[in-house]
Parts: structure tokens; sequence; C-alpha cells
């Protein structure tokens, strides 16, 4: 039996082949090593040699699994194994394993279908320049440090469905010939830059922590969809800039609502985000001495009206928050539409409690054991739909005070407010094309 990863690969026809009668020392080979490795802690394990099989040519199905190892499933952890350079012929299939280090198959060539469930990849997962000729799926797999599929090529269906990435993974410059299918993942930064999608892919519930996904200069197909996916990411510089470039790609498929939806996101990371270059006054305030205080907000105050590109100004932020909360940057119906019976409930009470500052011309509003209540909800209805005839001598109801006549002035201002925002919004969802 051969010891350790040199000796096994000395023992192959032209140092090369692995035939039927080497799988089973491969595989033991493995075992043996993770023997070793079962009590070890992540820092010792930096020291542990690798598992070389690079350049090495599979004619035959590879599986690695607890089964196959003959481990036990609380002791399924592999040390570093590296298959640079490979040719698996009959397909990689790895099951209910723990990568305790790096795991490398880069510029391999797999023939066959590769299946990886059930997995946790400790260390590094790089994958990248590899080409898949048949469909591969990961399913229930942890990448805890990131995953690397730069610039490989997938010519059959790929499949990650509710897979865990870690930090920055990549698939720049990838190719997926078929459908990629990315439902229910978990990102915390993915890089899709120069990527080219050729038929459907879909990141339905998927969910984006920390970074936002970066898709510069991707080829999308128009067969991608976003359906409950959940955005998070607002605090770095880069990220309205990935929302930017979403928004276009969904601009030239016409897709009004996506476009809407990614336009959001941009303005909301624009607020969000803390600039490095052009710090904010609570950040100065907290790093200069007292005494200065009142010359940096005079300073802050003097460029409030600033239109700053990457970093906006105060009176940016502010607007930019009150859109946000008011109507979701106008892609909420029902936001506005809250917000006015908010505001109606309100005044209404506000009135209720200067309520004998208020006129009823009518009867039945002077009467009775609810007149107080009526006169308050009618003044509030009065200056929420028809604000002028709050000051008509003949209206039903009026402010006689000139303090409640400003506050309904006020709450006029805000009702139209509110209900511009609520057309405008349906006119956004519902209009046809993109603007």
């Amino acid at each position: 039996m051969a010891e350790t990863a040199l000796e096994f690969r000395q023992s192959l026809p032209n140092n090369s082949v692995v035939t039927e009668a080497h799988v089973q020392p491969f595989l033991r080979l493995i075992a043996a090593e993770a023997s070793k490795i079962a009590s070890l802690s992540t820092d010792q394990l930096k020291d542990f040699p690798v598992l070389n099989f690079s350049r090495l040519d599979f004619p035959f199905p590879i599986e690695l699994s607890p089964q196959t190892l003959g481990l036990a499933k609380n002791a399924s952890r592999l040390p570093s194994l590296h298959f640079d350079d490979c040719q698996i012929r009959q397909g990689l299939r790895l099951l209910d394993i723990t990568f305790a280090s790096d795991f490398l198959c880069c510029r391999s060539h797999l023939f066959a279908q590769m299946s990886v469930s059930d997995c946790a990849f400790e260390g590094k997962a790089l994958l990248f320049g590899s080409r898949f000729d048949r469909e591969v799926d990961f399913e229930r797999t942890i990448f805890k440090q990131g995953a690397d599929f730069m610039r490989s090529e997938f010519h059959a269906w790929t499949r990650f469905p509710g897979v865990r990435f870690g930090p920055h993974s990549m698939f720049e410059g990838a190719r997926f010939d078929f459908g990629a299918d990315f439902t229910g993942a978990q990102f915390r930064g993915v890089s899709f830059n120069n990527a080219v999608f050729e038929r459907h892919v879909s990141f339905a519930a998927a969910q984006f922590e920390e970074w936002a996904p970066t898709f510069h200069e991707a080829a999308v197909h128009a067969d991608i969809t976003f359906e409950s996916a959940v955005f998070a990411a607002f605090k770095h510089e880069q990220d309205w800039r990935a929302y930017r470039t979403l928004k276009r790609i969904m601009a030239t498929f016409r897709a009004q609502e996506e476009e809407g939806f990614f336009f959001a996101f941009e303005q909301r990371a624009r607020r969000k985000f803390v600039s490095h270059v052009r710090p904010s006054l609570w950040q100065q305030l907290s790093e200069i001495d007292y005494r200065s205080v009142l010359k940096v907000w005079w300073l802050q105050m003097k460029r409030g009206h600033e239109n700053v590109a990457v970093s906006p100004s105060i009176t940016n932020n502010f607007i930019s928050l009150l859109y946000d909360l008011l109507s979701d940057y106008g892609q909420s119906i029902a936001r506005p539409f809250a917000w006015w019976w908010c505001q109606l409930l309100g005044f209404s009470y506000i009135y209720l409690w200067c309520v004998e500052s208020i006129d009823g011309k009518a009867q039945w509003l002077k009467a009775g054991v609810y007149s107080d209540v009526l006169r308050a909800v009618f003044l509030s209805l009065a200056s929420s739909f028809n604000p002028l005839a709050v000051f008509n001598r003949e209206a039903v109801v009026s402010a006689t005070s000139p303090i409640l006549s400003f506050v309904t002035m006020v709450q006029s201002i805000t009702s139209l407010a509110l209900l511009t925002l609520f057309l405008l919004a349906i006119r956004r969802r519902f209009h046809k094309g993109s603007e």
C-alpha cells in the first residue's frame, strides 16, 4: 500500500493513469490521512502535508464519502486535496464530507457529472479554469472561505440550490452554456463580472449579505429571475455601483419592475455607505478637538446643498430617507396609502384636542354625542381631499384659530404629497416598458 501521494503516483502507469486496480489504494490513502488529522486543530492542519493528485487521469468514477472511505460520519474530515489539471472521465461525487483544509480542482476537465451533497469546505475551494461537460450539482453545501470558479466553463445544467457561500466567492469570467440555478443560495459577497449566462439563471430566494453581487460587463440572458431574493448589503462604496449595473441590465430587457427595485437598492446604498474620502459630520466630530466643533458644523452646513456624485449631501440624504420611508423609492403602492391613512387618523386626533376651534356649519355637526369626533374627522378629511374648501366661509367644517389653520395647511401638503406618491407608484408599477 502506498503511504504517500508520491508513492501512489509512482505506482501508476506513466505515473498518471489511475486504473481500476488503483482505485482502492487511492481511497485507502485518503482514509489513512484522514485518520491522522481527526484530532488536529485548524492551526495544526496548516503544517499537515497536502495530498497532491494533480495531473492524473481518472478513467473510473471517483466517490469520496464515509462509506467508500470506511470512516465514521463524525470523523469524515479530509486533509487538503489537490486535483489540479486532472482528467476525470467518469464523474466526481463528494458526499457528506468535511474538507478541513483547502480543496483544489483547478484547470481540470470533468467529462461526466459532478455531484456534491452535504459537504463543508472549511478551507479555500478553488476550482477556477475548470471545464464541466455534464451537470454540476451542489446541494446543502457550505463554503466557509468562499469558492473560486473564475473562468470555469459549465456546458450543462449547473445547480447550487441552498448553498452557503463564504465571503468574496468568485465566478468572474465563468461561462454557463445551459441553465444556472442559485435558488435559495446565501452569498456574503460574490462576483459575476464578465460572466456569460447563455440560458435561464435563477437567484430566486437567494440572500446577498455584507457585499452586493457584482455583474459588471456580464452577458446575462433575458430569462433571469431574482424572485423573493433578499439584498442586505448597503454599507460599502461598491454596493451602489453593483446595484446600478443590475438596474442597467434590467433596463436592457425593459423589465420595469426589477429595474425599479434595483434603482431603490442603488439609492439606499448611496445613502447608507460611509465614504472614506469625505467622512461624515459625526466622524469628523469624533476625531477633532471640541473647540473646533462649531467650525466643522458651519463648514458642513455650507456644503449641505452640494450634490456630490459619490458621497451625497445632507439635503439629498434627508430627501432620500423620506422617499425611502414613504414609498420605497416609488416601488411600494401600499406604503404611501398606509401613510395617508396614518396622517388622516393622526390629524383627526390632533383636531379632537382642539375641537373648540373647529366650526361646523351643519346642524348634525353641532349636536349629538359624537359631534366633537365628527367635526375632528371631517376637518381631517377636508384638509386631505379639498384643502381650499377649509378656508371657505361656506365650508361644512373649518378652523377658527390661526394655529389650527396652519396645522390644516401642513396636513394638506402632507396628504397631497402622499397621494402623489401613491399615484406615481401605480403608474411606475404598471407603466408599459422601461422609462
